[in-house]
């Protein structure tokens, strides 16, 4: 008769029983599915069914509560161990909820706010690269729309940029390991690789390395689907970035344009109607083997 106070009670359940040490914000050290793996399966089962008969707006109400106390226990140095089982909980067994527009609009309110704040940051970020579980286009997707433009817009501490290029490295990993076709849009591919390149980015030296070193692999994946179509959508905004470019960027951009050139033959359609008003852009590229 009262959902609501039913899963506060199994959350206080957690709190006073579940005692596991404190680790960083980011549970950097665990497999993902940590510290709901450490729940037996016959308690999983239990808080799954409850779920199942439970109305999806009271869910989405219970969410909010939780992310919001999650918040400000991470604020004040807590484990938070009950908030974290309870929304780990609901992503495995009732994804739907997290993925409600108003929880959605309240998660990305609460990231936006948290930046300058490393503990709540990360702690976020876990939560967000867990909402896709295993499917590794979704993670890809997730990283995309809500790691990169923290990088790109946001002043943030070292911690919250390597917890974010810890993500993109270990989801790039897993399709590796999984060998799965993960497509790429123009937009996410360009704006990663102008972050890559931008020279007074809000990046860490370092942390901007580690995504150079990650470009060739994030270039595969956008042009592996399909190319011999797709890649006349690369091959304008390459050509608009070659003029301005410089060095290690300008030969990287060479090396694409010829990539297009000679996998898609609708680039050479392209690249004559863009000619005549990107000439200075066109000449670098007249001077390269396209036939290879």
């Amino acid at each position: 008769r009262h959902p609501l106070v039913w899963l506060k009670d199994i959350q206080s359940y957690f709190d006073m029983h579940v005692k596991l040490r404190a680790v960083d914000p980011g549970m950097s050290m665990f497999e993902e599915t940590y510290p709901w793996n450490m729940v037996e399966a016959g308690v999983q089962e239990f808080i799954a069914g409850v779920y199942r008969d439970i109305p999806e707006t009271t869910l989405v109400q219970f969410l909010l509560d939780c992310l919001n106390n999650f918040g400000k226990d991470v604020r004040s140095g807590n484990v938070c161990y009950h908030h974290r089982l309870m929304l780990q909980s609901l992503i495995l067994s009732s994804p739907k909820t997290i993925l409600n527009k108003t929880a959605l609009l309240e998660l990305q309110s609460m990231l936006s706010e948290s930046t300058p704040r490393v503990r709540e940051c990360v702690a976020l970020l876990w939560l967000i690269q867990m909402t896709p579980r295993a499917k590794l286009d979704k993670k890809l997707q997730v990283w995309f729309t809500w790691m990169l433009p923290i990088l790109q817009s946001k002043k943030t501490e070292r911690q919250v940029q390597d917890y974010i290029v810890r993500c993109l490295e270990n989801t790039i990993n897993d399709i590796i390991d999984a060998k799965e076709l993960v497509e790429i849009s123009p937009s996410d591919f360009f704006g990663y690789f102008d972050l890559v390149f931008t020279i007074n980015s809000n990046l860490y030296p370092q942390v901007q390395l580690l995504l150079l070193e990650m470009l060739e692999m994030v270039k595969c994946m956008a042009f592996a689907d399909d190319p011999v179509r797709k890649l006349r959508s690369y091959f304008p905004s390459l050509l608009i970035r070659l003029q301005p470019a410089k060095s290690l960027q300008r030969d990287t951009i060479l090396g694409y344009m010829v990539e297009c050139l000679q996998l898609d033959p609708h680039c050479w359609v392209l690249w004559q109607q863009l000619f005549s008003k990107n000439l200075n852009s066109s000449l670098p590229v007249l001077c390269v083997d396209t036939t290879a």
